[in-house]
């Protein structure tokens, strides 16, 4: 698959069913009722119907089983939302939450619709339902987790303002006899030291998963072990017959060398026992320490994604919006100095050419306007497709510029291609602006015929070498 079908495409502990048209139809409030005051036999009996066909497989648990799944996702009834068939009537779609009150959040942790009511903007309801009461609470943002592969939901999301933020991969391996030397036990912490340290790392990581946070890892039935070492801490839950569980990594430095190392003890004190880690792993936060000590990613991994509510809505283009795009660039630019004034024929040709990876658009939270655009396509960097792009053009309407719409937006567009792989991006232009990105002149890549000091680049993926040569952009530039 190219990168810009990942782009695309690509689209929970757990997360959401296939959900159908993302259409809302009109919905009477009475149709729309609070979790908390649905018979727990009829919620259950809807997850189980809403999930018998989930990407992941389906969900099986008995009724006897449900209050403390509930409690380990750190979910709260009173907070979630469910549509109903009829007044008191049956359960057609759900959405329930868990609260994040020390970062001023809320979780979707799962919303799912029944087969029947697939196709009906039930799910599309339900989820704008979901950020309306979340702003009228005063909350920062709202966050979910969701399965890449799952296109359908991420497609959804994407329309109501949440972008990717982070790869969550799944991971596991067999541990093998003679291995690395068993860790000493003073690496064991207490669970209350465990908590403590989990709530420390909270309050200073932004997207960390509910699941790896102090008040989830507590709710973990008994028996559950805190390993640490330097800035890493592992938490880890099984036995020899069962395998054994990472259930929280986190390492606070980048090498992630602390996080190794407590891996590579893990599994020489357990040889010949499988080890897993759920698909809530970060790569920079100690993924790539499991990927150093063996262990083989899952197929299946997840996003999570994140929509702030103080600022505008982020979102990908629709065709409906061509013609604000269109208008807002050419404002933009109409006064530029260095403008050619065909910014908004470059998009056009773009997408004409199949070169528009990437078009995201900023609208207005209480019009739902655009305001802002972004475009992202491929570039050729020695006359060879590396998986690197060009940031631009960048608009924002003259109105809504000095704002902070155009750092919302590059931000988004910079965290999704991260999630797909991208190798990295260039771009021309402001050296002073463009730095708070972590962009950089004199890299090795040359763009003829500009000056050297805005012509920038950024690597993506850290794991790949920085490339060196010329780099030429989509002929719909007309020039490069």
């Amino acid at each position: 698959m190219t990168l810009r079908s990942r782009v695309r495409h690509a689209q929970n502990g757990l997360a959401v069913t296939d959900l159908g048209s993302v259409t809302p139809l009109p919905m009477p409030a009475s149709l729309l009722t609070a979790t908390d005051q649905i018979a727990p036999e009829a919620l259950h009996a809807a997850f189980g119907r809403a999930f018998a066909d989930y990407v992941a497989g389906p969900f099986q648990l008995p009724l006897a089983q449900w209050p403390g799944f509930l409690r380990r996702q750190g979910i709260d009834l009173a907070l979630g939302r469910a549509v109903l068939d009829a007044p008191g009537g049956a359960v057609q779609a759900f959405a329930l939450v868990a609260p994040r009150p020390g970062l001023a959040r809320w979780r979707l942790a799962t919303m799912g619709a029944l087969p029947e009511a697939r196709g009906s903007g039930a799910a599309a309801q339900l989820l704008q339902d979901f950020v309306v009461r979340g702003r009228a609470a005063g909350l920062a943002a709202m966050e979910l987790e969701v399965f890449a592969q799952n296109e359908r939901a991420v497609r959804l999301y994407r329309r109501h303002g949440f972008v990717e933020r982070h790869v969550l991969q799944g991971w596991q391996r067999v541990a093998e006899a003679g291995g690395a030397q068993a860790p000493a036990a003073a690496l064991a912490v207490g669970a209350d030291a465990a908590l403590a340290w989990l709530r420390e790392a909270e309050a200073c990581i932004t997207d960390l998963p509910l699941q790896f946070g102090a008040d989830l890892v507590a709710a973990l039935p008994a028996g559950w072990t805190a390993w640490r070492q330097g800035r890493a801490q592992l938490v880890f839950s099984g036995d020899a017959e069962a395998g054994l569980v990472v259930r929280s990594l986190i390492d606070l430095d980048p090498a992630q060398h602390d996080a190794e190392a407590l891996l590579r003890g893990l599994l020489a004190a357990h040889p010949g026992v499988r080890v897993s880690a759920p698909a809530l792993q970060r790569p920079d936060l100690g993924g790539a320490a499991l990927r150093r000590c063996g262990f083989a990613p899952e197929a299946l991994h997840q996003f999570i994604m994140r929509r702030d509510l103080a600022g505008p809505l982020v979102r990908d283009e629709a065709p409906a919006d061509r013609p604000a795009v269109a208008a807002l660039i050419t404002a933009a630019f109409r006064d530029h100095p260095f403008s050619r004034h065909d910014e908004a024929r470059i998009l056009q040709r773009l997408d004409e050419h199949g070169a528009l990876t990437l078009s995201l658009v900023a609208c207005d939270p209480a019009s739902g306007e655009p305001i802002a655009h972004l475009a992202f396509s491929p570039v050729r960097i020695a006359g060879q497709d590396l998986g690197w792009l060009g940031l631009g053009p960048l608009a924002v309407r003259p109105d809504r510029q000095r704002q902070g719409v155009g750092r919302t937006l590059v931000e988004a567009g910079l965290a999704r291609l991260r999630v797909v792989g991208a190798a990295g991006c260039v771009l021309l232009g402001d050296p002073a602006y463009y730095a708070r990105f972590g962009f950089r002149a004199g890299s090795g890549l040359v763009l003829p015929g500009v000056p050297a000091s805005h012509f920038q680049a950024l690597r993506l993926d850290e794991a790949r070498a920085l490339p060196a040569g010329t780099v030429s952009y989509d002929e719909a530039f007309g020039a490069g």
